[in-house]
């Protein structure tokens, strides 16, 4: 693993995926790899039973990670890979919310989720529990929560590892931060 993505869902993860690969630092671990693999639902059962975890089990594969339920796991992921870089997505918190609340949200609660019953109860302890505190519902509640969240990755990743990046900032600083030159080609939308 050399980059280990701590932004929250909905702060532009899909369009920071495209963006590593294109950069040679993929396959990267998505929320969407978690349902092409459901034989990760098991191992991400034991990431949220809390016990202690073989890291290259699950990602030995990818050399990134970005997005649910992966950003939830960075600081355990920092110590599994101590020269992996962190990068934190982030945007407007109001528009990460209503993304989530359409998306993954939705579809991880529904009673008629495509996600095995399991991964809907990993997302229950790991996303909604661990990072809003059961109330992903309470709109302000969740702003406050992904708020601290931020804040707490800033203060706990130290700098020489830490890339606070808005993906409408395009290539230049995610190129300069994982030292790579700037594609031809437009960045993903």
């Amino acid at each position: 693993m050399r980059v280990i993505g701590a932004g929250l869902g909905g702060t532009g993860t899909l369009q920071a995926k495209a963006a590593i690969e294109r950069l040679d630092f993929g396959p990267c671990y998505h929320i969407a790899e978690v349902q092409k693999h459901p034989e990760h639902t098991a191992l991400w059962q034991a990431v949220a039973n809390g016990g202690p975890f073989d890291w290259d089990t699950l990602f030995g594969a990818y050399e990134s990670s970005v997005d649910f339920p992966a950003c939830v796991v960075y600081a355990e992921l920092m110590d599994a890979y101590p020269d992996a870089k962190v990068l934190l997505t982030v945007g407007d918190p109001d528009r990460a919310y209503d993304r989530v609340q359409e998306t993954i949200y939705r579809i991880s609660t529904s009673p008629e989720s495509p996600f095995p019953a399991a991964l809907g109860q990993v997302f229950d302890t790991l996303v909604w529990d661990r990072v809003f505190g059961g109330e992903f519902d309470d709109r302000a509640s969740s702003l406050a929560a992904h708020r601290r969240w931020d804040d707490d990755v800033r203060a706990r990743v130290p700098a020489d590892r830490l890339l606070v990046y808005d993906v409408e900032d395009g290539w230049e600083p995610l190129c300069g931060f994982l030292g790579q030159n700037v594609p031809a080609e437009p960045f993903p939308a």
